[in-house]
């Protein structure tokens, strides 16, 4: 599990996840997996919970800290009905509580949820309390068939100081 109602168990294993040439791949794979119900990251005793599907989820939580400058990524998307990949950034600590009360910055969502058959890649940002009653509005910042993508993409946020969350900045660019 993912802790999104996904389909899929996250595993750490090289059929998953490994870097070649200096590019990570992320591989998913229906497999039957049991593994913990909930990242592993998140401290609980969820149990376990057995899955069609296998996938990888990188963390760098406890890396580093950020609170200006910009930060890019490289990528390429998979395309197909259900995939949800997503580079997000969470805090080291929750020190105002449970998420997303310490902040989530979406630097990339791409979700397929419509019956257009069209991915909407989005940037959101979350704060202060549940998802739904404390985030940007959520604006597609790209739409394209479901189709994987052939070329990689830079994402981008970048956080002056002295401006407030409206004066972030998100980009997508080829």
């Amino acid at each position: 599990g993912g802790g999104n109602s996904e389909l899929q168990c996250y595993t750490d294993r090289d059929a998953n996840s490994a870097v070649a040439d200096g590019v990570l791949t992320i591989t998913a794979l229906e497999e039957e997996f049991t593994g913990p119900a909930e990242p592993l990251e998140w401290g609980t005793a969820a149990g376990t919970k057995t899955q069609q599907y296998t996938s990888a989820r990188l963390t760098t939580q406890g890396k580093g800290d950020w609170t200006y400058g910009r930060i890019e990524v490289r990528a390429q998307l998979p395309g197909g009905q259900g995939v949800w990949p997503a580079i997000w950034m969470l805090p080291t600590d929750s020190v105002y509580g449970t998420w997303a009360a310490s902040g989530e910055i979406d630097i990339m969502e791409a979700v397929n949820l419509d019956a257009e058959g069209l991915m909407s890649v989005y940037a959101t940002l979350h704060f202060g309390g549940t998802a739904r009653r404390t985030s940007t509005p959520a604006r597609p910042i790209s739409r394209a068939p479901l189709t994987r993508s052939q070329t990689f993409h830079t994402y981008a946020i970048e956080s002056v100081r002295h401006r407030d969350f409206a004066g972030m900045s998100t980009t997508s660019t080829t």
